[in-house]
């Protein structure tokens, strides 16, 4: 067996499809048909936080939602989870999956990936949702975040050894133990759609803490990306929950201030996970009519 194969037996919710790029497997899940519409969860997530999304395509149209490379059931390769890797492996599924122009969703700290997307591939973008958006490289850190940082910084100081590398897999484990906790907070009450032990089982899954390590080392060249937000020629629509705004009012603003046409749907009573928390209210704002989608060009701020 492949060691860096993600192991399949603990998957409780639905089926993936895998795509093979370059000898690595990424898996995707996908239902429904129409217009397409790829969902990127946050790095170091998967497409499981998209469920409801995926079990009501029959309203939303095509629906496709894609574990990145290191995650969920897609391969961990030893590779060093640079943004460049990421983008790599986000292109080319796009050049093989995708055969039709197709809005991009993002969460949190994927938008840097739907930056790239839509600047490399602009022919296959129509529209880019950002959910919660984290501009990775460019934001400050603040509270957890910050203590993040200050361990990632003696991790690096300390020159990789035992106690900077202990240090590191320290903060992984907080990390995802947060994680863990956000979102069974907001999956409490619907546990019949979305199962959310096997989320936590994913973030126990060999390798994660690595990667994890590897990619935080790498943050801040997400800049390449997030700094040329100006570029985007496509209409972005950014959703928000009503509980984290102020913890995404930096990205907001930077948001507001660079992209050429632009708008922010707030989602009442909602958090870090509205795609999980009100499924029905975040449908409505991903999908719901953006003025003159696909046709947007470089001009004047609207």
């Amino acid at each position: 067996m492949n060691p860096n194969r993600a192991s399949h037996s603990r998957i409780t919710f639905g089926d993936a499809s895998h795509l093979v790029l370059g000898g690595t497997y990424i898996a995707y899940r996908a239902a429904g048909s129409g217009p397409l519409t790829v969902l990127v969860p946050a790095l170091q997530e998967n497409s499981l936080v998209f469920a409801f999304q995926l079990r009501n395509s029959e309203k939303l149209g095509r629906v496709v939602a894609f574990d990145h490379v290191g995650s969920g059931e897609s391969d961990r390769p030893s590779i060093q989870y640079r943004p460049v890797d990421y983008v790599r492996y986000g292109v080319r599924f796009l050049d093989k999956l995708v055969q039709e122009p197709a809005r991009i969703c993002a969460h949190r700290d994927a938008s840097g990936l739907a930056v790239a997307l839509a600047l490399l591939r602009p022919e296959k973008v129509t529209t880019l949702v950002l959910v919660n958006p984290e501009l990775l490289g460019r934001s400050p850190a603040g509270g957890i975040a910050s203590s993040f940082r200050t361990i990632e910084q003696a991790r690096l100081a300390s020159n990789n050894t035992r106690i900077g590398q202990y240090l590191s897999g320290l903060r992984i484990s907080l990390d995802a133990r947060l994680r863990f906790w956000r979102i069974a907070r907001a999956a409490r009450g619907r546990n019949e759609a979305l199962r959310y032990s096997s989320l936590r089982n994913y973030l126990a899954l060999p390798g994660t803490k690595t990667i994890g390590i590897r990619m935080r080392t790498h943050v801040a060249n997400w800049s390449e990306w997030t700094s040329r937000l100006s570029d985007v020629s496509v209409p972005v629509r950014v959703v928000v929950g009503q509980r984290v705004r102020s913890k995404c009012a930096f990205s907001l603003r930077i948001i507001k201030n660079e992209v050429h046409r632009s708008e922010i749907v707030e989602i009442e009573g909602t958090g870090w996970y509205p795609m999980i928390e009100a499924p029905e209210r975040f449908e409505a704002s991903v999908w719901g009519t953006i003025p003159n989608e696909g046709s947007f060009r470089p001009g004047a701020k609207g």
